[in-house]
């Protein structure tokens, strides 16, 4: 389940800083921002962290990083609700 919340919020965060790359803003993640939005790439990516992350052991790991992604999705949506 941490897993999949993990997935989601990554797309979501994709989504949000594709409206925000839309509306002018630029990628702050200079690691992201060769493959700016896409939802394909950054779906694959995080599927492969949650893969990594289990397979060795650190299931648990996922907990803090649903919450850094979590604060992430909130950040990015509180910018895109400036631009309204």
């Amino acid at each position: 389940m941490d897993g999949l919340l993990f997935i989601g919020l990554n797309l979501a965060d994709a989504s949000l800083t594709g409206e925000l790359i839309a509306l002018g803003c630029g990628e702050a993640n200079s690691i992201v921002s060769a493959y700016g939005n896409s939802l394909i790439i950054k779906g694959l990516l995080s599927f492969a962290a949650v893969t990594v992350v289990v397979a060795i052991g650190k299931a648990k790991l996922l907990k803090l990083l649903n919450v850094c992604m979590l604060v992430v999705v909130i950040w990015n949506g509180g910018w895109l609700l400036t631009y309204l």
